[in-house]
């Protein structure tokens, strides 16, 4: 796959875009099955890489934010996290 072809199946999958349907669309942007040169398994894995490699740096972010939120709900709550490099 190409870095026209990742950017936008990262698009649709932002949208929350079925991967089915981000193969659909690209299949009919270049007329058949026979002209892509990938099948809905290289998206399925490409999609699945990027969902776990952005998982781990989202789920950090949304642990200190609920973290905050606690802290302005409730002036007793504490929490301390050591981080690493």
């Amino acid at each position: 796959m190409n870095m026209q072809v990742k950017r936008r199946l990262n698009i649709k999958d932002e949208a929350d875009m079925r991967i089915n349907k981000s193969f659909r669309f690209l299949v009919c942007d270049v007329g058949s099955f026979e002209n892509l040169d990938f099948v809905m398994r290289d998206i399925r894995n490409y999609i699945g890489h990027q969902r776990q490699a952005l998982g781990n740096d989202r789920d950090g972010h949304a642990l200190l934010n609920h973290f905050s939120r606690m802290i302005e709900l409730n002036n007793d709550f504490f929490y301390e996290i050591d981080l690493d490099v």
